[in-house]
């Protein structure tokens, strides 16, 4: 506090008029990048695996393009109203999807996991959000696959023959492939109703 009141150019008290201590102050930095991020502003009308897909892909990208927040995800002590609207409209669409409140949970637990894992290992990688221009990425590609296959192959012999394909996925980390690998088996988790609600938009 004393370091950020530095920065700002005030006391650390004129800090605590809004934030009682540092826990607060890591929540309502969290909270604002989640509000700014504004990860479900694209409507209610798309099918739900769509809404989805769109959702957690917005969440990577926000996460990636601003890797400062990484640390705070592990010490934030509660979810403001930001993290609160983004939770309770996911559950609104999986719930008007067919989803029980218990499958709805664990889908979105699922999700975020995956998210913010695949978004570490983006950000640790240090690949460009998008994978870079046409030209550099190849180069990247035999980068990565050349210091693999430089390892001993007495010590790492499985490494060394997977070389190609871990470069690959190191270069570029198939993030929408295994997003909708996980939203396929979520689906296949709904059991089909008479009017099949599970393959209507949110708003349906």
């Amino acid at each position: 506090m004393q370091r950020l009141g530095d920065e700002l150019g005030v006391t650390p008290m004129a800090l605590y008029r809004y934030f009682q201590n540092k826990d607060e102050l890591i929540d309502g930095v969290l909270d604002r990048f989640v509000h700014e991020s504004a990860v479900t502003d694209h409507g209610r009308a798309l099918p739900w695996q769509q809404w989805v897909r769109s959702t957690f892909g917005a969440m990577r990208s926000a996460i990636v393009t601003t890797p400062g927040v990484l640390p705070l995800l592990g010490t934030a002590s509660s979810l403001g109203p930001g993290a609160m609207s983004v939770l309770n409209e996911v559950l609104e669409v999986l719930r008007a999807a067919g989803f029980s409140v218990e499958s709805a949970t664990v889908a979105i637990l699922t999700l975020m996991g995956f998210t913010i894992g695949a978004s570490t290992l983006e950000i640790a990688w240090g690949r460009p959000l998008e994978g870079g221009s046409a030209t550099d990425r190849p180069e990247r590609l035999r980068q990565v696959r050349s210091k693999i296959q430089s390892l001993s192959r007495e010590r790492f012999p499985a490494i060394v023959d997977a070389a190609p394909q871990l470069a690959a996925v190191m270069a570029r980390y198939p993030f929408e492939r295994d997003l909708d690998r996980i939203i396929a088996a979520l689906e296949s988790e709904l059991q089909p109703a008479p009017d099949g609600p599970h393959t209507k938009g949110p708003a349906g």
